[in-house]
């Protein structure tokens, strides 16, 4: 059976409490705005051993750290979310080839190691230099050890309420989706519908990041939901499920 909204039990609704912002920064990080030598240190040798696992001669320009652990609206779903800095051409000149690449080494780095800090995952991914980030509410320089732009403090009334609201109708298309996997439906059109809500969950967070609201977005805050209750993960299992029974012969 599919969960109706009144289904979904209280600790389904946890996530959105995370949303509030602190008056500080996460203190195991930061120290009067500056980060923790400690952390710091961990966090270059992390993204040495993930650079050195990428082929191709190219120089790091910079090492910077982004999201909520570098804003002021972390919590205990918060991840450190590391972003190494290059260009793209100095790989290879087809870019689109290069951004393929980086792609498939970073979802393969981030999958084989459980990293932590303080009990913080740490994701480590790549970016161009050419990678403009106007929305987001803090961005910190691991690699020379100073803020490009620091955070804020502003008062942000969440609609947790939308936020809730938006995320269930999504979380019970994805459990739909799932109770469909487990029938005798056709190949075909389990992928399309897979696909589909698939695409919109990521419309949703990519369309909220462009917003001006950036990462306090709904669009954002409902695909945090959705991460965070453990739906994000369901739906990429069903698509590999998909394609395992597409081209499996029984």
């Amino acid at each position: 059976m599919i969960k109706s909204i009144l289904e979904f039990k209280d600790k389904d609704l946890e996530p959105t409490d995370s949303f509030e912002l602190k008056k500080e920064l996460n203190g195991d990080v930061w120290k009067d705005m500056t980060m923790n030598k400690g952390v710091r240190e961990k966090l270059i040798e992390i993204s040495n051993e993930f650079i050195n696992s990428i082929y191709g001669t190219f120089q790091v320009k910079d090492i910077i750290l982004i999201g909520s652990l570098a804003s002021y609206n972390w919590s205990q779903y918060s991840d450190f979310d590391l972003h190494i800095k290059i260009d793209f051409s100095d790989i290879n000149d087809d870019i689109d080839l290069v951004e393929d690449y980086i792609k498939l080494v970073s979802k393969k780095f981030n999958n084989e190691f459980n990293i932590k800090i303080y009990d913080y995952e740490v994701e480590v991914n790549i970016e161009s230099i050419e990678e403009v980030r106007e929305h987001v509410n803090g961005i910190y320089s691991i690699l020379k050890d100073k803020w490009i732009m620091k955070p804020t403090i502003y008062e942000r009334n969440v609609d947790t309420k939308l936020v809730e609201d938006k995320a269930v109708s999504l979380m019970e298309q994805i459990d739909e989706l799932e109770n469909k996997s487990k029938d005798d439906i056709n190949v075909e059109d389990l992928i399309t519908d897979t696909n589909k809500i698939w695409s919109k969950v990521r419309k949703t967070r990519k369309d909220g990041i462009a917003s001006t609201e950036g990462e306090l977005s709904i669009g954002n805050l409902v695909f945090k939901y959705l991460r965070r209750n453990g739906y994000i993960g369901k739906i990429i299992d069903i698509k590999r499920m998909t394609v395992e029974k597409k081209y499996s012969l029984s």
